[in-house]
C-alpha cells in the first residue's frame, strides 16, 4: 500500500534488531538506547529530543524534551509504589488539571449502568448502548457500533466502519473527514480535497508529526502516550495541554484542529473519544456502550475506564487495560511483532473465534494491535526469520528465544510453546518427559549455544526449579549465558545462568 500524497515509510533497524531510524521523504526520526535495550533518546524531525530515564525495574522515571543549541522544553517525572502504580508526577509537562466541583446525585443499576448525570435521566438500549443522556440520542448499528449522534432531530455527527471495525468517516459540523489506515493506525486523513498526512511509529497510537489547517506539527507524548505539546518545524512550542486524571482537555496557546490528545486518542467535537471498540466519555469518566468482552475484559463493571487507575493504566483497544509504559521492547523485536500482529489480528477479527480467544490473544499481545508495516512501510538490514508458531497459543507457555553472539549479532529468533511432547520428550518417562517439553528446557536442548553467546528467553511465567537446572547445565556446557526474563508485580523480573 502507498498512500497518496505520502512518500513510503522506510524503517531501519541494526545489527541487535533495534529500531533505529524511521523515514518518510524529507523526515526522520531517530532512536538511541541504552546498554540494556531500553529506548533512552528519541529525535523528531523537527529536531526536538525526547530523553527516557528507567529505574532498576525498567520502570520509566522521566521524560525530557530540548532541542540541541536551545532551553528545554519540558519535562516529566513519574514515581511508583511497590505494585508498579504511578504515585508522583512531576516536572512543567506533569502538572494534573482537576475537574471543576460539582455536586449531584448518580444512580446506577445493577449491571453498572449509569442512570442519571447532573440531573440528567440516560437510557440504554437492551446490548447496554447509551440511548440518550437527555439531550442528545444515540443511534447503533447491529454491530453495536455508534453510527450517529443527534440533538433533536438535527444530526450532530455520524460515523462509518470498514470491515475490520475501524472508523474509515466521521461527518461533523456538515464536514466529513475520511482516514487511511495502516494497520490500526491512520496515517493520513482527507477533509474534501485537503489531505492531512500523519507520520507514526510501530507502536499504537504513536504519532510524531501531522498536518493541520496551521501547518505541519509534532508531538511531544507522555507515558500514557497523551499529547502533551504540540511544536512546529523550528521546535518552539505551539499549544499545550493538561489532563484531568480521566482525561478531560484543557489546551493553551495557538490555535490547533488537532484531535489526538488524551491517551493519544481522538477527541470528537461531541466531547467523546473514539477508542476504536467503543467510545469514551471524559467527563464522565467511563465509556457509553458495554465491553463486548464481556468478563474477559478483565472488569466486572463493563463500562469501567482503565481499571478505575487511568494514571497507570490506558486502554487504546476499547477492551484492555494495559501498563502505561512507552513500546519500549516492542520496537527492540519488531520483527516478531509483525509476525505477531499478524496473527492477533487474524483472532480478533475471526467471527468463529470465541470472546475467551479473542481476550486471551488481545491481552497477551502487549506491542498492540496490527502494527503497522503491511506495504505502507519497508525494513532496511536483512533480520532473521523468526521460526516455531506465530499468535499466542492458548493454555500453553509461549516464549520468546533470541541467541546473540559475542559481538551481539542475532544468531537465531525462535517461538517455543509448551506441551505436545515430541518421541524424545516421551521416551523419557513421566515426570521427566513433562518438565522437558517445558519452553525453556526446549531452549537449551533444541537451540545450538557456544562459548560467548547470550540466550534470552523473554516468558510469561517465572521458570520452574526444573527449567532452571536445565539452563544452568547448558549454561555450564556451552559457556554461554542464559537470561530468562518475565513481567510480575509491574516490573521485568530477570534470572540468569552463566557459563564459565
Amino acid at each position: 500500500m502507498l498512500a497518496a500524497a505520502q512518500p513510503k515509510v522506510e524503517y531501519t533497524y541494526d545489527n541487535a534488531d533495534l529500531l533505529r531510524r524511521i523515514t518518510q521523504g524529507t523526515e526522520t526520526v531517530l532512536f538511541d538506547y541504552d546498554d540494556v535495550d531500553r529506548l533512552s533518546l528519541a529525535t523528531l524531525p523537527n529536531g526536538v529530543a525526547v530523553a527516557h530515564t528507567y529505574d532498576n525495574a525498567d520502570q520509566l522515571t522521566g521524560l525530557a524534551w530540548q532541542k540541541a543549541g536551545q532551553a528545554s522544553i519540558g519535562s516529566i517525572g513519574y514515581g511508583y509504589n511497590p505494585l508498579g502504580q504511578i504515585v508522583a508526577q512531576t516536572g512543567g509537562f506533569g502538572s494534573q488539571a482537576l475537574p471543576a466541583a460539582s455536586t449531584g446525585t448518580n444512580g446506577f443499576d445493577d449491571a453498572n449502568r449509569q442512570l442519571s448525570y447532573n440531573s440528567q435521566a440516560l437510557t440504554y438500549d437492551d446490548n447496554g448502548n447509551l440511548l440518550s443522556d437527555g439531550t442528545r440520542t444515540y443511534v447503533w448499528n447491529v454491530r453495536d457500533q455508534l453510527v450517529q449522534i443527534k440533538q433533536g432531530t438535527t444530526s450532530i455527527a455520524s460515523f462509518g466502519y470498514d470491515a475490520l471495525g475501524r472508523r474509515f468517516s466521521k461527518t461533523e459540523s456538515g464536514a466529513t473527514t475520511s482516514y487511511l489506515y495502516d494497520g490500526q493506525n491512520a496515517v493520513q486523513e482527507k477533509v474534501g480535497t485537503t489531505v492531512n498526512p500523519i507520520l507514526t511509529g510501530l507502536g499504537v497510537d504513536q504519532r510524531f508529526a501531522r498536518n493541520d489547517a496551521n501547518g505541519r506539527t509534532y508531538y511531544l507524548t507522555d507515558n500514557l502516550g497523551s499529547t502533551r505539546a504540540l511544536t512546529n518545524a523550528t521546535g518552539a512550542v505551539v499549544r499545550r495541554y493538561d489532563y484531568t486524571p480521566y482525561g478531560q482537555a484543557q489546551a493553551t496557546g495557538g490555535s490547533s484542529d488537532n484531535p489526538y490528545q488524551y491517551t493519544g486518542r481522538e477527541l470528537d467535537k461531541s466531547g467523546l473519544q473514539y477508542y476504536r471498540a467503543r467510545y469514551y466519555s471524559p467527563e464522565m469518566g467511563r465509556f457509553i456502550s458495554e465491553d463486548s468482552y464481556g468478563f474477559a475484559g478483565g472488569d466486572a463493571n463493563f463500562y469501567a475506564y482503565a481499571l478505575g487507575n487511568p494514571v497507570s493504566f490506558n486502554d487504546p483497544s476499547g477492551h484492555f487495560a494495559w501498563f502505561a509504559i512507552p513500546v519500549i521492547w516492542a520496537v527492540i523485536e519488531a520483527g516478531l511483532s509483525v509476525y505477531d500482529a499478524y496473527d492477533t489480528g487474524k483472532t480478533l477479527m475471526d467471527p468463529c473465534a470465541s470472546t475467551n480467544e479473542k481476550a486471551l490473544t488481545a491481552g497477551m499481545f502487549v506491542g498492540g494491535m496490527f502494527l503497522p508495516g503491511g506495504g505502507y512501510g519497508s525494513a532496511t538490514k536483512g533480520a532473521l526469520k523468526r521460526t516455531g508458531p506465530v499468535g499466542v497459543v492458548p493454555n500453553r507457555h509461549n516464549a520468546n528465544v533470541m541467541v546473540r553472539g559475542p559481538g551481539g549479532e542475532v544468531l537465531s529468533h525462535d517461538r517455543l510453546v509448551s506441551g505436545n511432547m515430541t518421541p524424545a520428550e516421551q521416551a523419557l518417562g513421566f515426570p521427566r518427559n513433562t518438565l522437558a517439553s517445558h519452553t525453556e528446557a526446549r531452549a537449551v536442548q533444541s537451540i545450538p549455544l557456544k562459548q560467548g553467546d547470550t540466550m534470552t528467553i523473554t516468558g510469561q511465567r517465572p521458570p520452574c526449579p526444573s527449567c532452571k537446572g536445565y539452563m544452568n547445565r547448558a549454561a555450564a556446557e556451552t559457556g554461554a549465558t542464559i537470561e530468562y526474563q518475565w513481567r510480575a508485580g509491574g516490573s521485568t523480573q530477570r534470572w540468569t545462568a552463566t557459563g564459565n
